[in-house]
């Protein structure tokens, strides 16, 4: 039970301090706990792969509404759908 406990400590003291920083408290706690367990490098891929994921979303939304913009005419309902995708980027970030 001691190990457990100790460990419970560890991650609240991480998720406190996280809470404490600017910036989203989830991509700082994937990085810190990359970093605690296996050191800077293990940080620095747990927290690109936490990003990963997003990053490629955002990507593909991008790409989707250029590539529906190129094809539309103003007015028409795949305009619209360009349009839409590029709202929903804007929003995601």
């Amino acid at each position: 039970a001691g190990h457990q406990e100790e460990q419970n400590l560890h991650f609240a003291s991480l998720l406190a301090l996280g809470q404490c920083l600017p910036g989203p408290t989830s991509t700082q706690m994937s990085f810190a706990l990359g970093m605690s367990q296996q050191g800077p490098l293990a940080g620095l891929m747990t927290g690109l792969l936490f990003l990963m994921p997003g990053a490629l979303t955002m990507t593909a939304f991008g790409y989707g509404a250029s590539f529906l913009d190129s094809l539309s005419v103003p007015g028409t309902p795949l305009n619209c759908a360009g349009a839409g995708l590029s709202a929903v980027g804007v929003a995601m970030i």
